[in-house]
């Protein structure tokens, strides 16, 4: 299953796989492990009186007043004055945004509030919902996937729904010694942590445990090499592989000066500096 290639996952049509292949998703494991890059978090919404800083809040609000055009550059406001503060809702580069809103219609408006330097608080181009829309999602973590221009979070949140039930046949390849040592999930958990979280503290748990299962594996490579008698390079190889030149003498010396230091057995500590 893990090894299917992704244009037979249910909705994956062969637009979608040239957008997958785009970013190196070829094979049913290869999407589980495109981790998401972020999260949008639903808070629970509060009066937007009661509003404070924060990098996500959710303010409820029954709209009296419309956007305004601003007075310079291509936007919209809404100004709400409180007792002791002042909140503006900006939209930059939404002419329409008057046809999405109804005066008197009550909406949870999402986003970051900050503080001008003038001590009035900003929630910029906010996204807005009603209660219905808003109580589906409140509480959630919602993961942020790197995309493509035609293949969104969205598609990718999709797909992965569809093969979820695959996640526990990842293998795990860290020792269950090495995971209760450092406190670790199991690899397939942390891998449906990412995808579908509860909470931020488990986000952060699953991202940790996968890093050091990441660092693991890396220092498990370097100790099999070294049993082999493999940590050297042939620099032969690196210039067939990778290297579009040759060597000056200057490089040569400084590679084999690395040669020797891997040869002894003890960390190199070298600072190799070059155009």
């Amino acid at each position: 299953m893990l090894e299917n290639p992704i244009d037979d996952i249910n909705g994956v049509g062969s637009k979608s796989t040239e957008e997958f292949h785009k970013m190196k998703i070829n094979t049913h494991k290869d999407l589980l492990e495109h981790f998401p890059i972020r999260y949008e978090y639903y808070p629970e919404p509060v009066p937007a009186k009661d509003f404070f800083p924060a990098k996500t809040a959710a303010i409820r609000l029954v709209l009296k007043t419309m956007p305004l055009p601003a007075r310079t550059g291509n936007g919209h406001y809404i100004r709400l004055r409180f007792e002791q503060h002042t909140l503006m809702l900006i939209w930059f580069h939404n002419p329409y945004i008057n046809r999405l809103l109804s005066l008197n219609h009550e909406y949870i408006f999402r986003g970051t509030i900050s503080m001008n330097a003038d001590g009035t608080y900003i929630m910029s181009s906010p996204a807005f919902y009603t209660p219905e829309q808003y109580i589906v999602c409140q509480g959630n973590y919602e993961p942020v996937y790197r995309q493509t221009k035609n293949l969104r979070t969205g598609r990718i949140q999709k797909a992965i729904h569809e093969i979820r039930d695959e996640i526990p046949f990842l293998e795990d390849l860290t020792p269950e010694g090495f995971r209760r040592q450092f406190s670790l999930m199991p690899y397939a958990k942390a891998v449906e942590t990412l995808h579908f979280p509860s909470s931020e503290k488990l986000i952060q748990d699953a991202r940790r445990s996968i890093c050091m299962m990441e660092l693991y594996g890396y220092l498990y490579q370097v100790h099999q090499m070294k049993k082999k008698d493999q940590t050297v390079f042939r620099i032969g190889a690196v210039q067939q592989v990778s290297l579009p030149f040759s060597l000056t003498k200057d490089q040569q010396d400084t590679w084999e000066q690395i040669q020797a230091d891997f040869r002894t057995g003890y960390q190199m500590r070298r600072l190799v500096q070059g155009d």
